[in-house]
């Protein structure tokens, strides 16, 4: 078996025959904090900003995932 798993949400990844599960980044809060440096560099007048910045993704589960199949029992001779 075979699980499966994408990268950024992308529109197709909802609409195929086997839906992909995915890892979605948000998208909003990461161009509301771009757009907020890069004001912040014009009203300061410098460039050399070094700040990080986390955001937490999130975890879309489609069809393309599934719990292991149980494993078949060891045996021992």
């Amino acid at each position: 078996d075979l699980s499966l798993v994408g990268f950024d949400d992308i529109p197709i990844a909802s609409h195929n025959r086997i839906a992909l599960t995915t890892i979605a980044q948000p998208m909003q809060a990461l161009a509301g904090r771009a757009v907020d440096a890069a004001i912040d560099s014009v009203m300061e007048s410098t460039l050399n900003h070094e700040k990080v910045v986390m955001f937490t993704p999130g975890l879309i589960v489609r069809s393309s995932t599934s719990r292991p199949a149980e494993a078949a029992p060891s045996t021992k001779f």
